[in-house]
């Protein structure tokens, strides 16, 4: 018990250690990657080069009226300019260019003007052209790379008269008598630019409208700051951030590399050590029938070992007793007539640990080949079948090899015999009980001379409960090994002896 106990300190002890080194690993990682210049981070970053196109307009009076003399221009985002005063609105395409890559653009911009009526939601009643200009050239050459300067350029200015515009849609508009509309003089601006742009070929085209509100005694329109269009020519470098933002140099990878095997190491470890949650708690729910909450008393009694819940729970129900379970333990009980059979699911018996490594000491004493290890390895798995019942079924190893085998591993006696050659010690076995006996699968044979008592059995994870059974017996015991086979039949043949 003692050692079992501290071998899970040990593990325990193992994982915690894993994990303060995966800890310091990770932080001495996070600082490797961490800039030591901080104003690195805040490196200016090109700006993207952006074209925007601009309607810049001037509205001026066509005519003098007493609060305007002719030519008085009349500022932008004013509530109506009138058509008395007949304004004349004067369009000068622009165009201005930022950025810090050099580009040279050439292309042309064409204006076209027609009279249009809409609905309320802007549905086309009816579409009018009126004026359709010739396309000027264009070119904008932006020759300082790395500079976040400002191109401008502006075309030759293209007037209007929206008076006159005016009259021609209530021509229209008498001819068709629509009045539930909205009337409106649409200024469109046509654009095409090719050229290149830090080595990359541009070809941009798009279209400015101006909507221009057409009422009865004047007319309103958005201003030119309002009612621009901008296209992007080449887009910035991206700045880079998070993992990208990292440089990579030989140590960084080491210190991750070294982070990955730890992180394995850790979930390794806990998936070894840990007990399954998941498992315990669908034998619990198994065989709640049987099981009762309290607690026990440990005080003066030597608990012997179960290796399952349902072992314990078919030896309460053959005691005709229930199994306790004690939550703060964590462990099932059965108490009987001064003993304590005990199963601690957190705890994994001797015979569980050694025949982990079964397969490797039948390997390496020459009983079995690679091979039939293997075949019986697969067997093994896919039918949850033990690997040693594996190794027989399959025919690769007689029972009485693997026994021997498991009694040399755990450094006990192996006893050839039959079930005809045992000689019970009665004494041992009334102290025992037969049904103990069945339950434990073990039984006291004749002691020879002046020789210690011996235990038969076929699990070597009985030398666990050795020191409880001597005190059950009063006698110094000695446990030895037999083939399950021949311990059975001898086990049936005292049952049913007593049973007569």
């Amino acid at each position: 018990m003692k050692i079992m106990k501290t071998k899970q300190i040990i593990q325990k002890s193992r994982t915690g250690l894993i994990l303060i080194l995966l800890i310091a690993s990770l932080l001495w990682t996070g600082f490797m990657n961490f800039p030591t210049n901080p104003t690195a981070l805040e490196s200016t970053v090109p700006a993207d080069e952006i074209l925007t196109y601009a309607p810049e307009y001037d509205i001026q009076a066509g005519r003098s009226l007493m609060i305007w003399k002719q030519g008085t221009s009349l500022e932008q985002g004013r509530t109506a300019y009138f058509y008395a005063a007949d304004p004349i609105l004067t369009l000068t395409p622009s165009f201005s260019l930022t950025g810090q890559v050099a580009s040279e653009l050439s292309g042309t911009v064409q204006i076209q003007t027609y009279l249009q009526a809409v609905d309320d939601n802007h549905q086309l009643y009816w579409s009018y052209p009126l004026i359709n200009s010739v396309a000027q050239p264009v070119k904008l050459t932006h020759a300082i790379e790395g500079q976040n300067d400002l191109l401008q350029l502006s075309a030759r200015p293209f007037a209007i008269r929206v008076s006159q515009a005016f009259a021609q849609l209530q021509a229209i508009n008498t001819e068709l008598d629509l009045t539930n509309a909205n009337f409106e003089l649409v200024v469109r601006s046509f654009v095409n630019l090719d050229g290149q742009s830090d080595g990359q070929v541009i070809a941009k085209q798009f279209i400015n409208e101006l909507p221009i509100s057409l009422q009865t005694i004047g007319f309103t329109l958005p201003k030119t700051a309002d009612n621009l269009s901008q296209i992007i020519l080449k887009s910035a470098p991206v700045k880079p951030t998070g993992l990208a933002a990292w440089t990579t140099t030989p140590e960084k990878i080491a210190a991750l590399f070294l982070d990955g095997l730890l992180l394995a190491a850790l979930i390794l470890s806990m998936v070894i050590n840990r007990p399954r949650q998941k498992d315990r708690a669908l034998d619990h729910q198994k065989f709640r029938e049987w099981i009762t909450e309290g607690s026990v008393s440990l005080h003066n009694s030597s608990p012997i070992q179960v290796n399952s819940l349902e072992g314990l729970v078919d030896l309460a129900i053959d005691l005709d007793k229930r199994v306790l379970y004690d939550p703060s333990r964590q462990k099932y009980f059965v108490p009987d007539e001064g003993m304590l059979y005990l199963y601690d699911p957190n705890q994994l018996n001797p015979s569980q640990i050694k025949r982990t490594q079964l397969g490797r000491l039948l390997l390496d004493a020459g009983v079995i080949s690679r091979e039939q290890l293997e075949t019986a390895l697969f067997y093994h798995q896919r039918l949850n079948v033990p690997l040693g019942e594996s190794l027989i079924a399959l025919g690769f190893i007689e029972e009485k090899n693997l026994y021997q085998t498991l009694a040399a591993q755990a450094k006990l006696l192996y006893l050839d015999a039959e079930p005809e050659d045992f000689r019970v010690d009665t004494d041992a076995l009334a102290r025992l009980t037969v049904k103990q006996a069945q339950i434990l699968r073990v039984l006291p044979l004749q002691r020879q001379q002046d020789e210690k008592l011996r235990l038969i059995c076929s699990d070597p994870g009985r030398i666990k409960i050795k020191n409880a059974l001597e005190e059950i017996i009063e006698s110094e015991i000695e446990l030895v090994i037999v083939n399950p086979s021949v311990l059975q039949v001898a086990l049936d043949k005292i049952n049913a002896k007593t049973q007569s």
